[in-house]
């Protein structure tokens, strides 16, 4: 009789055993497999890289933002707003200056980098800095 009360306690607690390990085993999976939340992300470096025309920088950082997925929709929107943007003002202004000269050289066959220079600050033509560039 004491054997059979042996063999039943040990069969109890392998029983106990088994369930508690695959509960904690759950427990475990419940707690990694909870989302972690998306980080906030400060959008005002973008906007000023931006703004200062550093187009391709503003560009990596989105980028760098957007495949960390540390930013939520309404940050995805203006990031992607920033984004076509820069490409936008990249197509507008892609003459440099020894292009433009020739272009307007055509018109005024007297031009020289003094009058381009007053030009630029009557804002008679149009100018942008571009990733440390001047263009036109």
């Amino acid at each position: 009789m004491l054997n059979l009360m042996k063999k039943f306690l040990s069969y109890q607690l392998r029983e106990v055993t088994v369930i508690l390990l695959f509960g904690a085993g759950f427990l475990m999976l419940l707690v990694s497999c909870q989302p972690t939340g998306i980080k906030s992300f400060d959008l005002a470096e973008a906007e000023r890289l931006f703004l200062s025309g550093e187009l391709k920088k503003a560009e990596l950082l989105a980028d760098s933002v957007k495949s960390a997925g540390s930013i939520g929709e309404d940050g995805l929107h203006k990031l992607d707003s920033i984004v076509e943007t820069g490409r936008r003002i990249r197509i507008d202004f892609c003459l440099t200056e020894s292009v433009i000269k020739e272009k307007l050289r055509k018109y005024y066959p007297g031009l020289d980098t003094s009058l381009l220079r007053n030009w630029e600050k009557n804002l008679k033509l149009e100018i942008r800095q571009i990733d440390g560039e001047k263009r036109y």
